[in-house]
């Protein structure tokens, strides 16, 4: 039962984590896209006119992926939340800048209440 709990809170981390990124690199290519449209019109000499009804509907979309990120980041606690109610919780979460999958040293170590600590490196085999 709880290499089973181990399991799925490894999984879920694994697709939050990954979605995470996602909005996050969606982010990054619509700032680029921001950047190089305004940028683009300058150095073609171009009025302001001209594709501004594109970059309006790119800043509602960076808006909105801003909002997902908000969403995801309470999601993320959330989801924490579930993993404690189910009898897990991180003893030592290792790198705070990087997600466990990142970085093979950083290795979570999960506390179940009722059991002694176990390692997700022991978990993953």
């Amino acid at each position: 039962m709880l290499k089973n709990r181990l399991r799925v809170v490894r999984d879920v981390t694994e697709k939050l984590t990954a979605l995470e990124a996602a909005i996050d690199d969606a982010l990054i290519c619509a700032g680029d896209l921001t950047v190089t449209v305004a940028s683009g019109r300058q150095k073609a000499n171009l009025s302001a006119v001209v594709a501004q009804d594109a970059i309006g509907l790119t800043g509602d979309a960076l808006k909105s992926l801003h909002e997902a990120r908000a969403q995801m980041v309470q999601a993320h606690s959330a989801f924490a939340e579930a993993r404690d109610q189910m009898g897990l919780r991180t003893y030592a979460g290792g790198n705070f800048w990087k997600p466990p999958h990142a970085d093979a040293a950083n290795v979570s170590v999960v506390v179940n209440e009722d059991h002694k600590e176990e390692d997700h490196k022991e978990q993953a085999a």
